[in-house]
């Protein structure tokens, strides 16, 4: 309210998603009545056009376009002609789109329809431009010459033949490749997820109200899709992501503005910070200054190492998801105590991450083929980091007050006020404070951190992973853990800005303060000097009596510079110490607990040797109220889904999940009771968690005699040292049938003819 223009004016945000319609309230324009929507790119391919080289040809006394594809008149009703006589043509179809959420682009009641694209280049050297046949109807007579998005902004729509049906809910824009790609771009959003999270960022006057703004609204937006909705949930296709992060970078480059990326998009990592994605974010981020990202957790949690890519780059801010009382209100009915991390919102682990939180639930602007404006998911916590870097990026630009994406985030760790009840792994940092943040980047613009240090690369070898290391120090190894003389090893070495020159970085030193912050982590120093050629070693040693308690045991070791507000480097420490099931009196166990609504619990299992099968079963306690739900995650962190997750003293129904063979992993496995915070009261539950180590086969031969009786047996040994009490069931088929399928579409039917008399079949 003090500074109504350090709104994200002059900031450009890059939603890298399913595309942005710009035709909603919301998405029209800034605070300042600029363009909202100033670019728009498909980098997933779902909507690209191939073009052939055509020239006029004459058809019955009609100048006509044909190719293998399709014919289209009335291209000699247009003065504009292409410079060198050639045209492009290709055609943008309806079944291109017969798996996503909208295939029926003009409404006419099928997805059948098909929309001639023709490409030219009026002069040499020019802007080329479309002429597309927006109604179906082969006539280009009466359409516009179109220019790309990007040098004419407008946008249309696929029209029904009847004027007075059309009501086609998806806004349509092309970028135009004739020579080169032979290409037409069309960007859409056809599943409402990116419109949803651009709202979030930047929107103003959302649904056309006054004061109901995104985060930014000042902010102009790049909509670089990335989705193809075709696929499940919208996914990238290869490369999509790669070549929408390097577009961005180049725009920012090129037009010497500030680009913060949302990233709302990611998956998990076969090992955490690792791939490639991670890499090619982490180069952008390092190689051009105007750029700064936001990228959501994840939605794997509750578990520990949950966070995914390419979230897990040491560049990017890290948003994992929170529930304020109000939202949980106003948006669900729901009243929780306090501010809450969603059970969902991945966790850290092998990774300093998330860096912190943000609401991960909004009413937003979306699509007209969308009838809810609420989405929830670290998929909406992310745009509103990514509004709060365009917030300080654009009062920064007003101010002079130099920064680096790197300072950004800094100052909102420094600032973040940590939730009570979470740890590390949970939250971060904390919940972000956008003007505490402020206060922390102006103070330290005057330090090193202004212009000439970005960040802190720290390095930590995985004890269950050799020969891989990530940014903390994370022992899940059954119940060892190494004592004096063993130590663990960090190294931290400091990253330098692109701007800095060769002469700073060799001359760049800095003295780090450290300090743990529980007794049983110790610090062979409290002090180290650090240099940008070379990495600094600290050693840093644990003791296993502290923390022989089953549980997850946190701490985190900070690095200091004098003058620097705040830490420049944290490295967490996570022990988990799980509860064993090695002797016959341990092979079962009981655990029972308590949870407000939308809290969790963490139960630590690990898997004895010889075990064939860990069984859960999770109930309410006689007379008590109790309504949950079953988490469970590998010692990858994976999650497991079981088919009766939820239990409830209401229904009397019972949570259960069987792990067996190969997929009883060894190791430790994390179980996490959830209750809803749609929970009217607080919720008691007990879970018994067996094991079994049973060797039996995988299949029993028998021949049946003349008289038609079986006469086999099967044999079951017993790997543990406790009598098993348990039930055989046989079952007698008839006849047996094995037929081949191949599925060449999304269904396929055939039938099963059943004899006179059959009582039932198995399929």
């Amino acid at each position: 309210k003090a500074n109504p223009d350090w709104d994200g004016r002059g900031v450009v945000v890059a939603v890298l998603d399913t595309g942005a319609d710009m035709s909603v309230p919301g998405l029209l324009k800034t605070s300042d009545g600029q363009l909202k929507v100033i670019e728009a790119r498909d980098f997933s391919g779902e909507g690209d056009v191939k073009l052939t080289r055509v020239q006029v040809t004459t058809e019955g006394d009609v100048a006509v376009l044909r190719t293998e594809e399709g014919v289209v008149r009335g291209v000699d009703n247009f003065d504009t002609e292409p410079a060198d006589g050639f045209y492009w043509m290709g055609f943008f179809s309806e079944k291109q789109l017969e798996h996503a959420r909208v295939s029926d682009l003009n409404l006419d009641g099928d997805g059948e329809d098909t929309f001639a694209m023709v490409a030219f280049r009026p002069e040499e050297g020019g802007e080329p431009v479309v002429i597309v046949d927006t109604d179906g109807d082969g006539d280009l007579e009466g359409e516009a010459v179109r220019k790309s998005y990007q040098a004419q902004p407008e946008w249309f729509s696929f029209s029904h033949p009847d004027p007075k049906k059309d009501q086609t809910p998806v806004a349509v824009t092309v970028t135009v490749f004739p020579e080169d790609k032979h290409l037409v771009e069309v960007h859409f959003d056809d599943g409402g997820h990116g419109t949803h999270v651009a709202g979030i960022s930047t929107g103003h006057k959302i649904h056309g109200r006054d004061g109901f703004d995104g985060i930014a609204p000042g902010a102009q937006v790049l909509s670089l899709k990335i989705g193809n909705n075709n696929l499940s949930g919208g996914a990238t296709t290869p490369d999509s992501k790669r070549r929408a992060i390097l577009y961005a970078a180049q725009w920012s480059r090129e037009h010497q503005v500030p680009v913060v990326m949302n990233i709302s998009y990611g998956i998990g990592s076969e090992i955490e910070g690792k791939s490639d994605i991670d890499q090619v974010l982490t180069d952008a981020l390092e190689d051009n200054p105007l750029l700064v990202s936001a990228v959501s957790a994840g939605n794997s949690g509750p578990g520990l190492s949950t966070v995914g890519m390419p979230a897990a780059s040491p560049r990017t801010w890290c948003a994992g998801a929170m529930l304020t009382p109000e939202n949980a209100e106003t948006l669900w009915g729901g009243r929780v105590k306090g501010n809450k991390v969603f059970s969902f919102s991945s966790r850290g682990g092998e990774l300093m991450k998330p860096d912190g939180l943000t609401p991960g639930v909004a009413w937003s602007t979306v699509p007209p083929h969308l009838k809810r404006p609420v989405m929830a998911g670290t998929s909406m916590a992310s745009p509103q980091a990514c509004g709060v870097h365009a917030l300080l990026v654009s009062a920064a630009i007003q101010k002079s007050v130099p920064w680096t994406s790197g300072s950004l985030k800094q100052a909102l760790i420094a600032s973040a006020k940590p939730l009570k009840g979470y740890g590390l792994a949970d939250q971060g940092a904390g919940l972000v404070n956008v003007g505490a943040a402020w206060k922390v980047l102006r103070k330290n613009a005057k330090t090193v951190l202004g212009e000439l240090l970005l960040d802190f690369d720290v390095s930590v070898p995985v004890p269950h992973r050799p020969g891989t290391d990530g940014t903390g120090i994370y022992w899940r190894t059954g119940t060892f853990v190494p004592a004096y003389p063993m130590v663990q090893h960090v190294k931290i070495q400091p990253v330098m800005t692109a701007s800095s020159s060769e002469k700073q970085r060799r001359e760049f030193f800095a003295m780090l303060d450290l300090k743990a912050s529980e007794r049983w982590v110790q610090l062979d120093r409290s002090k180290v000097g650090v240099r940008h050629d070379s990495p600094a070693s600290i050693e840093v040693r644990l003791d296993p009596k502290k923390v022989s308690k089953p549980g997850l045991h946190e701490a985190r070791i900070v690095g200091t510079i004098r003058g620097v507000q705040g830490p420049v480097v944290t490295i967490p420490v996570y022990i988990v110490t799980p509860h064993s099931f090695t002797t016959p009196e341990t092979r079962v166990r009981s655990f029972s607990g308590s949870l407000n609504p939308g809290d969790i619990d963490r139960r630590y299992l690990s898997v004895p040797a010889g075990a064939s099968s860990m069984q859960i079963r999770m109930k309410a306690p006689p007379k008590k109220y109790g309504d949950a739900w079953m988490k469970l995650h590998d010692p990858e962190g994976l999650r497991v889904f079981s088919p009766k997750p939820h239990m409830s003293s209401k229904t009397q129904a019972v949570a259960e999940i069987t792990v067996s063979g190969e997929d009883l992993r060894p190791g430790i496995w994390e179980l996490n009771p959830y209750a809803s915070f749609r929970n009217k009261e607080r919720s008691s539950w007990t879970a018994e968690v067996r094991f079994v180590g049973i060797d039996m086969p995988s299949e029993v031969q028998y021949s049946v005699g003349d008289s038609g009786s079986v006469d086999t047996s099967v044999t079951l040994t017993n790997r543990f040292d406790r009598p098993m009490h348990g039930s055989v069931r046989a079952a007698l088929l008839g006849y047996h049938r094995t037929k081949t399928q191949e599925i060449t579409g999304p269904i396929k039917t055939f039938k099963v003819s059943l004899g006179k008399g059959t009582g039932g079949a198995r399929l």
